[in-house]
């Protein structure tokens, strides 16, 4: 499960398609249509499949939510995944499923406009898509945008002076918490670092950490978790402020995340972000990053759960 967040095959066995060996890839019955020859394939190396009869094919999700009705977001696809009761039904009738891809999970029917900007003055910022708002609601804040798939959804306005208050705004009705900044350019299959806000995360790009994402605060939600497992990490290192509420934030995210692959933890000087440090103190604080063990890790949670109950 680490290297395969929620692998092709074993959705298959678990909604009753048998599959069977043909050369690099596994055959079996289509669930769409009924049919003498299958023409089902799946493909490991892609975690993905194709039915050549019904030229329909995807990624797990699309195939679960077209069989299963309450099924229809990568958080539900999680819950059904593990949940050992799970029955599916067969379609007896050619049919196409539907369009459920992982966009489902982030988009809804209101559209937001990009403001209203100018081409940033600093040219790194330039290049990650950035501008500067000179004018309007936003003004004074640099604009960034949030690219999922390639599709944009949402920005953050953000002051980078720490002189406008609040220092951050959003768009309305956007769930900024499901969403990463930056995910798009993730390498897959390559380890990921986790930081606290975008202000922080430029800076690691800076230092030429290109493998960073911002989780918009200081706490790793389900959904950003799910989005983060669809690039196969083999590890995740959380580098969230050091304070209060970052330690809580990354305790947080240890829990979400350490069933599906290694965390590390990094601690910054008291009340610094990576924009507040140097290259050096940064990679010297990379260094001495710690791995979190899950029974470690459990310990903790029963530790604070007591503290809160019984103090």
């Amino acid at each position: 499960m680490k290297q395969l967040f929620i692998d092709i095959e074993t959705t298959c066995e678990k909604l009753g398609i048998d599959l069977k060996p043909e050369g690099m890839r596994l055959v079996g019955f289509c669930p769409y249509h009924t049919e003498k020859r299958g023409s089902f394939n799946v493909y490991r190396d892609t975690n993905s499949w194709y039915c050549y009869s019904c030229n329909v094919g995807g990624d797990p999700l699309k195939l679960v939510s077209s069989l299963i009705d309450d099924v229809r977001t990568w958080s539900e696809l999680i819950k059904w995944f593990h949940d050992a009761g799970t029955k599916s039904r067969r379609v007896a009738i050619r049919v196409s499923p539907p369009l459920s891809t992982l966009m489902s999970l982030f988009t809804d029917n209101d559209e937001v406009e990009f403001p209203e900007s100018d081409e940033s003055e600093d040219s790194f910022l330039t290049a990650l898509g950035i501008r500067y708002a000179s004018d309007g609601y936003y003004r004074g804040r640099h604009i960034i945008p949030v690219h999922i798939s390639g599709k944009f959804l949402t920005f953050e306005a953000r002051d980078f002076t720490s002189k406008a208050i609040p220092k951050t705004l959003y768009p309305k009705h956007r769930p900024i918490h499901s969403y990463l900044w930056n995910i798009d350019n993730i390498i897959p299959g390559q380890p990921i670092i986790v930081v606290e806000g975008t202000k922080g995360a430029i800076a690691v790009l800076k230092f030429g950490y290109l493998n960073v994402v911002s989780s918009f605060g200081a706490r790793l939600t389900p959904d950003q978790v799910v989005l983060l497992m669809t690039k196969q990490p083999p590890e995740i290192t959380i580098v969230y402020d050091a304070d209060e509420a970052g330690e809580r934030g990354s305790n947080d995210a240890l829990i979400n995340i350490l069933a599906w692959a290694d965390v590390y933890n990094v601690k910054l000087p008291d009340g610094t972000d990576p924009w507040d440090v140097s290259l050096q103190v940064w990679e010297e604080c990379l260094d001495k990053r710690t791995k979190v063990e899950i029974a470690e890790k459990n310990q903790s949670v029963i530790r604070n759960l007591s503290e809160e109950l019984f103090v």
